[in-house]
């Protein structure tokens, strides 16, 4: 529901920034940037939501040949690296944050820039949770037999 929600403002508000160029040769203030938030807050949820599901983009070309154990295997080992790789980007993410603390970018009404890209340490944060969490159930499916749901 959030998603769809800021995804409509998202649609108003460019067509209305483009209408205003084209008709009065100028845009609403502060359009741009709240454009530009959107769209990067738009994108990481829309990862959280496919992440929470297991419906985002794999390259599992040797999945498709693998079955039982030795999927669960595989599946376990890339559950592994994306945990890794979005705890490492979340660190990363935060550090980001912190210097642009230090160095307060304001943008939006006068609201500092770094308020609005801390979803980006907290997308990274809950996907590598959910990749951990999956890693685990997979692993538990190599012992016990029982499949994950959504494979």
């Amino acid at each position: 529901m959030t998603v769809c929600v800021l995804l409509g403002f998202l649609i108003i508000l460019a067509c209305t920034q483009v209408a205003g160029r084209l008709l009065f040769n100028a845009g609403l203030p502060d359009a741009d940037p709240v454009i530009y938030h959107l769209v990067l807050w738009l994108g990481l949820l829309g990862a959280i939501l496919a992440t929470r599901n297991r419906e985002h983009i794999t390259i599992d070309i040797v999945c498709r040949f693998a079955t039982g154990k030795p999927l669960m295997a595989i599946r376990s080992l890339t559950s592994l690296f994306s945990t890794v790789i979005c705890g490492y980007l979340s660190w990363i993410a935060v550090n980001f944050i912190k210097d642009e603390i230090e160095y307060t970018d304001v943008t939006i009404m006068s609201v500092p820039n770094w308020v609005f890209q801390l979803i980006i340490p907290i997308a990274f944060g809950i996907m590598a949770i959910r990749f951990g969490f999956q890693c685990m159930e997979y692993l538990l499916a190599i012992f016990t037999g029982q499949i994950p749901s959504g494979n």
